[in-house]
């Protein structure tokens, strides 16, 4: 959250001296930003037994291959930090 509100204080207008414009641009980033938190919240998330999930996986195994290589990516740029 901290992490948060400096960057929220360095994309303001008033503290950074940019022009008019740019404060247009801050204020798409967080209302941007909001929108992809109340979609995150709000979602339906697919609620199946495993046994179904799992016929899924074997059916279309492209599709568990995709969420395999997101899952790969994310734990790649998190050892790295």
């Amino acid at each position: 959250m901290r992490k948060f509100f400096k960057r929220l204080w360095q994309l303001s207008p008033s503290h950074s001296g940019l022009s008019p414009g740019s404060s247009e641009k801050s204020a798409g980033w967080i209302h941007h930003l909001a929108e992809e938190i109340n979609a995150f919240f709000t979602e339906d998330v697919e609620d199946a037994p495993v046994a179904d999930a799992l016929n899924k996986a074997i059916d279309h195994p492209q599709e568990l291959v995709v969420h395999l290589d997101a899952l790969r990516k994310h734990y790649y740029v998190r050892w790295l930090r």
